[in-house]
């Protein structure tokens, strides 16, 4: 079985999502009773390729060809274009605000505050924690019927607005919570769940515009930016969960409060430039029971925010800590918060390394679904994300360039692009046209496009 999952020089493993036409299957694939569904040798058209998707089928073996050495392509002197010359020109609208950074946590202030809490202390917490976690029973869930998505460049321009500023706001508020609670401080609770209502409210109303929020800013102060992301990307997975409103601002506010255990730990070890020592990785271990102890008995704070903050890296075969909890036992929002945290984290630059694009973070995930997340908050995730989020640089299979601006919930391969460059090589500007993929069978994503040259605020106007 070993040799049978494992690539050749001529023959690779591709996910079902990752399948062009034209791929020619190396080996044949089979039914789970054993029979053969296709021969190998057979030639891929869209139609065998979503039979093999309604079959069930994960992953299969193709041949090896040129255009299929990988997906992931660094454009080196290939310019991105997604502007006109005109619009490049442009400010960018007031209207709209910026993705400029915003003012960082005070780790200073911070710093002063009172040492992290005692080991004996910490025992007692955790086992209060412990007793107290059966209390909420598992919900069933079953994955809400995502909406149909209709990209309108007008409505998104005007959900962008709503939610930007909503956006901002959640930002500073956030800054004020965090600073204050890890100094514990008295905070304005109520003024920070306001925030969360109207993120929850206005988000799901224009989620896709959420989502591309969440994956195009970028903040200087990496908790802030992480914890805002991890936030808005918990509520469209609670939303494609099925989850009611109520249950959403929990989450959501769980979501935000998940990493404060963070600031207990020195930003020497978490900003370090290079590989963690085994100390330093038990130090950061700490950071889950540290951020438990900052919310405990917080009035306002519910006590799931403590259970979340204290779980978010149990993983569901048990792999995870601080107890090495698996599958229902771990805590729902934390399974939730768990999964984002990782896509948020490895979405996100570090000192040490270039951020991922969301391609190669998903397929991450997906190769992880039966191990480590929960795999039904791994579905709501893809429908609510796809592979290629809103944002994404794509190069398509008839040569054409653009940007994603438009997820097909059920078809996460085949999403909605804006040409910005055409098969030319003629730049098309913001009004290029939209390409639906699920209505053009032709034409696929050939492959994810890195261009650091591209600014996150020009991908923003260019959709």
């Amino acid at each position: 079985m070993g040799e049978e999952a494992t690539n050749t020089p001529e023959i690779e493993q591709k996910f079902v999502f990752e399948l062009l036409t034209g791929d020619i299957l190396a080996r044949p694939v089979f039914a789970r009773d054993g029979h053969v569904l296709l021969d190998a040798g057979a030639y891929l058209t869209t139609d065998l390729i979503s039979r093999i998707e309604t079959w069930g089928v994960d992953t299969v073996f193709v041949k090896k060809t040129a255009d299929s050495a990988g997906l992931l392509e660094e454009t080196g002197n290939q310019e991105i274009v997604l502007l006109s010359e005109e619009e490049a020109k442009e400010p960018f609208l007031l209207s709209l605000g910026t993705l400029e950074p915003e003012e960082p946590i005070e780790w200073e202030e911070i710093s002063k505050a009172e040492p992290p809490p005692s080991e004996e202390k910490m025992e007692v917490l955790e086992e209060e924690i412990e007793k107290r976690q059966p209390q909420r029973k598992p919900v069933e869930r079953t994955l809400a019927a995502p909406p149909p998505i209709v990209y309108n460049r007008r409505e998104f321009r005007e959900a962008k607005r709503v939610l930007h500023e909503v956006h901002r706001q959640v930002v500073n508020e956030s800054r004020i919570a965090i600073s204050n609670l890890a100094r514990r401080k008295e905070t304005n609770v109520m003024a920070l769940r306001r925030l969360i209502v109207r993120l929850v409210d206005d988000g799901l109303a224009n989620h896709n515009v959420l989502g591309a929020l969440a994956n195009l800013t970028r903040f200087d102060d990496q908790l802030l930016s992480h914890t805002v992301s991890t936030t808005v990307y918990s509520i469209l997975v609670g939303y494609m969960l099925g989850m009611k409103r109520e249950e959403l601002f929990e989450l959501a506010e769980s979501a935000l409060l998940h990493d404060i255990g963070m600031s207990r730990i020195s930003p020497d070890v978490w900003k370090k430039q290079g590989r963690l020592t085994d100390d330093e990785l038990l130090e950061i271990q700490k950071h889950t029971i540290f951020g438990a102890d900052l919310l405990h008995n917080i009035p306002g704070i519910t006590f799931v925010s403590e259970i979340v903050a204290y779980q978010h890296h149990e993983r569901y075969d048990g792999s995870g800590y601080p107890k090495g909890r698996r599958g229902i036992a771990i805590n729902e929002y934390a399974r939730i918060v768990g999964l984002v945290d990782v896509y948020a984290a490895m979405t996100a630059p570090r000192p040490w390394r270039e951020r991922l694009l969301s391609y190669e973070v998903m397929k991450h995930i997906l190769a992880s679904s039966s191990s480590l997340f929960d795999p039904l908050v791994v579905k709501a995730f893809l429908r609510c994300m796809s592979l290629y989020p809103v944002g994404s640089l794509v190069e398509l299979t008839n040569g054409s360039k653009g940007v994603v601006v438009a997820a097909n919930p059920l078809y996460p391969y085949r999403p909605q692009v804006k040409i910005t460059q055409e098969t030319s090589g003629k730049v098309a500007g913001s009004d290029g046209d939209v390409v639906n993929l699920c209505e053009e069978p032709s034409i696929s994503i050939l492959r994810a496009i890195r261009d650091e040259n591209v600014s996150n605020d020009a991908i923003w106007r260019a959709i």
